[in-house]
């Protein structure tokens, strides 16, 4: 009797422990795990440390743009906890213009009459509905419950009344745990999951083109699947890592594979490499996924071998598998010339499939070649031999016996599913397009990835600054130097 009092007292601890949070304790988080539970519309969510990011520009230090935001900013903290973040989802239905799809943010409110001044200074009237005041402008609509504050941007015209009301109450509903849980807990400045099962339930052109069956399978093998992901700003580098939470079915279907030896990077010639590109897959796994779950793409598919194979006269059609066994690496080589600019030189591997030395061989005595020697010719610069597993390329000018140089962070290239590298150090690049600007800022990109997941590197020339810093600054040098052309401009007329 002793005991079972005891554990009465322990389950009734839970019990109360577990309700003794209330929904207005509920951090941003809690909020959007809430609105999540049972959402079959919900594609992306995740949440941005919006205040931390802020402060990691360092726009403060920019006196002109400090002006512009400094203001602002601290609105927005005196209303909002913003050290918390700012949870976010996206909706589907899934177009090809995305016009039906909802976007919707979370914030913790700290101060209800900061945000309702802040919301009357845009020119909007709050109107109350019960315990929610609430305003729409156009494609956006603002709602403030409690400790809750909900913006939703949607195309069209709708309800806000209505669509407002639906989120605090799916907030104040029982929080998802598992996955969900694990995404939203990481320590990122940005933080994001994207749910496989729900882009494929709301893509339509997916969803038409698929026979039930087919549906019923691919919603099987995507259900409780997700992407993780999270982007960190730090002192030299911007990095996004994610992860791929499948189920283990799914997992099963993933086609990259590993090669610790890098034999692909040793098969693509010599040279100074500054930019490659590398696959490593298992082809027969990825074009049976894209027989069964993209119809379109696997008619392209038979397509091209069609051609191919009416190319070079052979008796039958080759499926993309018998043709290509999963291999391919390609690096950009040559020196730097004066003013930063790079000699372009190619240096290109492809693995052949069981039928692919076959095709390979008549395309080879179709092709005018300035000289032929063997296996090997040369065609518009590029010497191309082919042998029994594989077409490799070489620039003329680099085919000599010395070994592929890759840059030192890039030394795991071709041993990944994928990998991707371009070294940007001591390239011109003042004639780069304004919208890839941020680029000015970098040395090197470095991208790896396969079954798991992947990470994607963008390094800072200042390893002592944050990179956000350091793409401010470039922006901001920009706007400069364009007002400076003005004037100038001006002054002369």
């Amino acid at each position: 009797m002793k005991q079972f009092g005891m554990a009465v007292v322990a389950l009734s601890l839970i019990l109360l422990s577990s309700c003794s949070k209330e929904v207005k304790d509920r951090s941003v988080s809690d909020y959007l795990a809430a609105y999540l539970n049972g959402n079959k519309k919900a594609v992306i969510f995740g949440r941005a440390q919006l205040a931390q990011i802020m402060e990691k520009a360092n726009y403060q230090s920019i006196p002109k743009v400090n002006v512009l935001l400094k203001n602002e900013m601290q609105q927005y903290k005196n209303a909002l906890e913003l050290e918390q973040g700012i949870a976010f989802v996206v909706e589907g239905p899934i177009d090809e213009r995305g016009k039906e799809m909802c976007a919707i943010s979370f914030a913790r409110i700290k101060n209800s009459d900061s945000l309702a001044n802040k919301i009357s200074s845009q020119g909007l009237m709050l109107q109350k509905s019960g315990e929610m005041q609430f305003a729409k402008d156009h494609d956006m609509a603002i709602g403030m419950k409690e400790n809750l504050a909900v913006f939703v941007v949607r195309d069209g015209d709708f309800d806000a009344k209505s669509i407002l009301e639906g989120v605090f109450t799916k907030c104040a509903g029982e929080m998802m745990e598992g996955k969900v849980e694990e995404i939203l807990e990481q320590e990122a400045d940005v933080c994001f999951g994207v749910s496989l099962e729900n882009t494929f339930e709301n893509t339509k052109d997916l969803n038409s083109r698929l026979s039930d069956a087919k549906r019923s399978e691919l919603m099987k093998l995507a259900k409780d699947s997700y992407l993780k992901g999270g982007v960190h700003f730090e002192k030299g580098q911007a990095r996004l890592l994610t992860e791929n939470l499948l189920s283990d079915e799914l997992m099963k279907r993933m086609c990259f594979r590993e090669d610790a030896s890098g034999n692909l990077s040793q098969k693509l010639g010599s040279g100074k490499a500054w930019a490659g590109i590398s696959l490593n897959m298992d082809s027969k796994k990825m074009e049976e996924f894209i027989k069964d779950f993209s119809p379109e793409l696997q008619e392209e598919m038979d397509r091209a071998s069609q051609q191919i194979s009416m190319m070079t006269f052979s008796a039958k059609t080759n499926s993309i598998s018998q043709l290509w066994d999963g291999r391919l690496g390609l690096v950009m080589v040559g020196e730097m010339m004066g003013g930063g600019a790079v000699v372009p030189e190619i240096n290109f591997n492809f693995g052949l499939g069981k039928s692919g030395k076959e095709i390979a061989d008549k395309m080879k005595g179709m092709i005018p070649a300035d000289k032929s020697d063997g296996n090997s010719l040369v065609f518009n610069g590029m010497k191309i031999t082919i042998d029994d597993h594989e077409i490799k390329g070489t620039s003329v000018k680099t085919s000599g016996s010395g070994k592929l140089e890759l840059p030192s962070f890039a030394s795991n290239f071709g041993k990944t599913g994928i990998s991707f590298f371009v070294n940007l150090k001591g390239m011109n690049m003042e004639d780069i397009d304004d919208d890839a600007a941020a680029l000015k800022a970098m040395k090197y990109i470095y991208m790896e990835g396969g079954n798991k997941g992947m990470s994607l590197t963008l390094k800072g020339k200042n390893d002592s600054e944050n990179i956000l810093k350091q793409i401010v600054d470039v922006y901001v040098n920009q706007m400069e130097n364009k007002v400076k052309r003005l004037e100038r401009e001006s002054s002369v007329l």
